[in-house]
């Protein structure tokens, strides 16, 4: 009758693979902690596309030597690969705001916008080397921000233009 109890209760067929998830949660945890401290470190000096190109570097890298540990640690678990790659999602949602933070202000121009989102870019799609491709989420999380710096860049443009223009007809 204990046999049968024992087999019968869910959390004693499934118990190793209930702690190799929890083990998975608390392992990736905790490099979100490492990784957010580890940006906290950044020093924000100087010129905003060097800034962005530590910060770029820094996350990024953590990423890859995230996702090789991962796969050290978990890769007899397949079925775990789903929960890195929605965990590298949402640290890139992370990195993502901080990084708008610095780029999308009113004082920067389009082009130091533009090579800080390239420096990024490039960053991002190293990735690849872990077999991790979030080079189109990115650019979906930075559409909205890109395309008002563009409307801003084409309204200032418009705005010294007709100024240009009344300056000559006087």
């Amino acid at each position: 009758m204990r046999k049968l109890a024992l087999l019968s209760n869910p959390l004693h067929s499934h118990g190793p693979i209930l702690c190799k998830l929890e083990a998975c949660q608390l392992f990736l945890r905790n490099r979100s902690e490492a990784i957010k401290h580890s940006l906290r470190q950044l020093k924000i000096e100087g010129a905003t596309s060097l800034y962005i190109a530590k910060l770029s570097s820094a996350f990024f890298s953590s990423i890859i030597d995230t996702g090789k540990e991962f796969d050290q640690v978990f890769s007899g678990n397949r079925g775990f690969s789903s929960a890195f790659v929605v965990w590298a999602n949402t640290e890139l949602q992370h990195f993502v705001s901080r990084f708008s933070c610095q780029v999308f202000r009113r004082e920067m121009g389009i082009a130091a916008i533009g090579v800080c989102v390239s420096m990024a870019k490039q960053q991002c799609e190293k990735l690849h080397e872990i077999g991790l491709d979030l080079t189109f989420s990115m650019q979906q999380m930075l559409l909205r921000d890109i395309a008002e710096a563009l409307l801003d860049t084409r309204d200032q443009m418009v705005k010294f233009a007709r100024h240009r223009a009344m300056v000559n007809v006087t």
